[in-house]
Order: structure tokens, then sequence, then C-alpha cells
């Protein structure tokens, strides 16, 4: 019984400081006994690739986790990933974050307006916050915002 606990520990932290290596390519997942999903990295990222950015056949794909920083919402980070084509956002996806998700969803409805919008209109745009989820929605526009300055930066 003790050389599982100590195999299970050893493996956790194994896993621990895997998914906390810098510039991480993921390998898989793991659970890690509670609901939570540990990533399994290589560390390595392809040649030529940003940090942040990535390229699925025609589009690209800029994870604001990691690049845009400084920017908070009420609780911490409000990551997103931007889909761009043709020098058109696609689509937004908020990622995993630590807002309150039914004041959150009210501010998610915002990044709607960036789609179809060339990156350099979304980057001047004035888009109001909403209310009821301001801090939220202003850093999901800071956080879109800054992620299409840095693939204008680094594409």
């Amino acid at each position: 019984m003790k050389g599982n606990i100590y195999a299970a520990f050893f493996f956790a932290a194994a896993m621990t400081f895997a998914a906390t290596t810098v510039d991480a390519k993921p390998l898989g997942t793991m659970r890690n006994g509670s609901n939570e999903t540990c990533s399994v990295t290589s560390g390595h990222r392809p040649a030529g690739q940003k940090k942040g950015i990535t390229k699925k056949g025609p589009t690209t794909i800029v994870s604001t986790r990691g690049v845009v920083k400084g920017v908070k919402g009420f609780a911490g980070d409000t990551p997103v990933k931007i889909y761009i084509e043709k020098g058109r956002i696609t689509r937004i996806e908020p990622q995993p974050n630590q807002e309150t998700p039914s004041v959150f969803a009210r501010a998610e409805a915002l990044l709607r307006r960036f789609i179809g919008k060339s990156v350099g209109e979304a980057q001047s745009m004035r888009v109001d916050a909403v209310s009821g989820a301001t801090c939220s929605s202003k850093a999901l526009v800071q956080t879109v915002k800054g992620g299409l300055k840095y693939y204008e930066d680094n594409r």
C-alpha cells in the first residue's frame, strides 16, 4: 500500500513539473485524482512557430494565454483563442478563467462584435463594456486587441 502512495506522489510530481515546462507542446492528458486534467508536455515547438500562434490549414490561431500580459478581469486573466483566416477574424473562443461564470457569459457576448472584421478594423474598434460585467468585458476587449497586436507583430 505504501509503495502505491509513493508511486502516485512521484508520478504527480513528475507530471506537475512536465506541465509547467515553458513553451511546451501538449502530448496528451491524464487525470490527477480530482476533476482537473494535467497536460503531459514535450517542451518543444516546431521550428519557426511563435509562442501563442499556431496554424491549422488556412487558419491562424492566436492563444493569448502567456502572450497578453497585465490584463485582468474581476478575478484574473481572461485568455482567448482568436481564429484568423485571410486577415479576418472567424471565431474567438474564451479559455478557462476564474471569472464568475454567469457574469462572464454576459461579457462573452461582446466577442461576437469582432467576428468578420479584419485584424486592423478589430484593433481600432471601440467596444463598450457590458453593464453588470464591466471588468470582465473590458478585460476581454483588451485581451483580444492585445492578441491581435501580437499576431501583427509575429506573423
